[in-house]
């Protein structure tokens, strides 16, 4: 199967960016280039869809790491919650139907012990 090369024109709008962002890419290496005349480079299809399938590789890098800095900091939340609550209990009781009422400071109920 035959390749097509594409126009920097062309593959600027497959990649949905401007002329001088994909002259850029060029320039640094990203995106790999093929002479096609003595003026005119192009971007084969094989070589744009290698810088493609590198963008969603990072892209799914970049997710993971956002989910778990998402996770670490929903654990430092509720780790946070629960030592606020617990620093709040001063006594418990033993209620008739067997769970545990928490009381703070002054003796006040503030939650209930219940066996899952």
């Amino acid at each position: 199967m035959e390749e097509y090369i594409y126009t920097k024109k062309e593959a600027a709008a497959v990649l949905g960016i401007s002329l001088p962002t994909l002259d850029r890419l060029l320039r640094d290496g990203k995106i790999r280039k093929v002479k096609v005349s003595a003026k005119r480079v192009g971007i084969t299809s094989g070589d744009l869809q290698a810088y493609i399938d590198g963008l969603k590789a990072k892209a799914g890098e970049i997710m993971e790491g956002l989910l778990t800095m998402q996770e670490k900091n929903e654990r430092a939340a509720s780790t946070k919650k629960s030592l606020e609550f617990t620093r709040k209990i001063a006594k418990y009781e033993l209620l008739e139907d067997g769970t545990v009422a928490l009381l703070d400071k002054e003796g006040n109920r503030i939650g209930r012990l219940i066996k899952e």
